[in-house]
């Protein structure tokens, strides 16, 4: 599993992962853990200081691009040094 949090940081992502996973989270290959919850996906985007908490919207397609997803930010949360 990918941690991308800073180094003082790695424990508490890894915890972070072990209990989001026991809750039904799948977590991707870059780190991330994703959850389908009545047609929305919904991540966890651990980066070096921060968590994301993100929803994917999907944007249909016009005359002028062809349809695409990106995700849109719900909620950040800095990590707290564990000392």
């Amino acid at each position: 599993m990918k941690l991308n949090a800073s180094n003082c940081y790695k424990t508490a992502n890894e915890n972070l992962l072990n209990k989001l996973a026991e809750k039904g989270w799948t977590i991707d290959r870059f780190g991330h853990a994703k959850k389908t919850v009545d047609g929305k996906v919904y991540r966890y985007k651990f980066q070096a200081h921060t968590i994301r908490f993100e929803v994917q919207v999907n944007h249909p397609a016009s005359r002028y691009s062809p349809a695409s997803k990106s995700w849109v930010r719900i909620k950040s949360l800095k990590y707290k040094k564990a000392k």
